[in-house]
């Protein structure tokens, strides 16, 4: 900003405020300027405006006294009354009609309003709270950098440790090492980047905002796994090409595996995807519809391939073994997506629970007319009733997720081999 002045003449007056607002929440006044905090080098972005409450508060929506971080709430006249007909996602987003903007930030004794981060993008550095906008700060006053993203990636001793993703401005030369001895110098100990990595250019939105966590691999917001399985989603597509449900789905599954879903806020989901809210509330009416959407796209193709099994013209004895070998494997190659449901599906409505219900227990019934058409024929012992055969075989299905592991020495096939086996030799007359 003081750049700016210095080379155009004007003062920048700033202003803070969210899509949800039709007014900013606030703004420097006329004749003022901006103070700086002293300690964090945080350009207040205002002064709350008439009849509009900022609050500062903690996890348990307490107020933090002056000074102190937490997130910004705000209650006013250009708040809106919440999202058309989505009562889930206002009644998250607005409790007691009070804006959670997501933003953390302080305010101090005059009333100043600073903006700190995203809740969300909080770095947990051995017990530290890191804030990637302020290691930015830093790294934006290299002469040499262009673009700076930072973010937490896994570390065996910190939990978390602070990498920077750079890109430099043309005809520019520097090195990772002289880009963290840089913030080092500059920062505390547990702030500064203990790793950096320079690429030609960052990832953004289609309104040009850095996609911090995309930098990462591993954390891009689609992946082939993800396209096969929202086959059967409509495909609208956004900007890049990307179907925007696929993106959704993609971003609100690695949100859910990464914080949980409880702790997963639609903003979060619709930032990371790179869309809007209007275009989450077009194709899904509320979280969880996307939680439930994560697991229903397993199911289907479950579902699908049990169909064309039990419709095979085949015996019963190699029909009800392909199904049992098939819903091993597809269990497995979507595991993640399984475990982050049944980790998950307590939160969802009594309407979704029942409706998830429903889905599964059409598959249980198909799989369960398999085992009776084989015990009406004779090929299967009528010892054991088949709903406890049923039950016996998908008990060690849903078991997956507690020990199998990808790197270990059996492959998914072979693990579907030995279950079906087993499953087959309970059955015998």
């Amino acid at each position: 900003m003081e750049k700016f002045r210095a080379g155009f003449g004007p003062y920048i007056r700033n202003g803070y405020g969210l899509t949800e607002c039709t007014a900013p929440c606030a703004s420097v006044p006329p004749g003022l300027q901006a103070p700086v905090d002293p300690v964090s080098g945080t350009l207040a972005v205002g002064l709350p405006g008439p009849d509009t409450v900022v609050r500062i508060v903690d996890d348990n929506g307490e107020e933090v006294p002056f000074g102190e971080q937490g997130e910004i709430v705000v209650r006013g006249p250009q708040v809106v009354p919440g999202y058309w007909r989505r009562p889930d996602a206002t009644a998250e987003t607005f409790p007691d009609a009070e804006l959670r903007t997501g933003d953390i930030g302080f305010m101090d004794e005059q009333g100043w309003l600073y903006v700190v981060d995203r809740k969300k993008d909080m770095i947990n550095a051995s017990g530290f709270k890191v804030w990637p906008r302020e290691v930015e700060d830093v790294l934006y006053t290299h002469p040499a950098v262009r673009e700076a993203a930072v973010v937490g990636v896994p570390d065996g001793y910190r939990g978390e440790t602070v990498k920077a993703y750079i890109s430099l401005r043309p005809d520019t030369e520097t090195d990772p090492d002289a880009l963290a001895a840089y913030c080092k110098e500059r920062l505390a100990a547990y702030k500064y980047p203990r790793q950096v990595e320079i690429l030609p250019d960052l990832p953004k939105t289609a309104s040009g905002k850095i996609l911090r966590r995309n930098c990462v691999p591993g954390r891009k917001t689609t992946d082939s796994r993800t396209e096969r399985q929202v086959a059967a989603v409509p495909r609208t597509t956004d900007s890049d090409g990307t179907p925007v449900p696929q993106r959704l789905l993609a971003a609100a599954t690695r949100l859910f595996a990464e914080q949980g879903y409880d702790r997963t806020s639609v903003q979060e989901i619709v930032e990371a995807a790179g869309v809007t809210k209007g275009a989450l509330y077009h194709y899904f009416g509320s979280k969880d519809d996307l939680l439930h959407e994560v697991y229903a796209r397993v199911l289907r193709i479950q579902q699908e391939r049990l169909d064309a099994v039990a419709d095979a013209d085949e015996p019963v004895e190699k029909r009800l073994r392909a199904a049992a070998a098939d819903v091993v494997v597809t269990t497995i190659d979507n595991l993640d997506d399984a475990m982050i449901f049944w980790r998950s599906m307590h939160h969802l409505s009594p309407e979704k629970n029942k409706q998830v219900r429903a889905e599964r227990r059409r598959y249980h019934e198909r799989f369960r007319a398999l085992v009776e058409e084989g015990q009406e024929s004779g090929v299967f012992s009528k010892a054991t009733p088949a709903d406890l055969v049923v039950d016996y075989h998908f008990g060690s299905v849903h078991h997956l997720s507690t020990w199998y592991r990808p790197e270990g020495p059996l492959s998914p096939q072979q693990v579907a081999d030995h279950l079906a086996d087993l499953l087959m030799r309970a059955l015998r007359p």
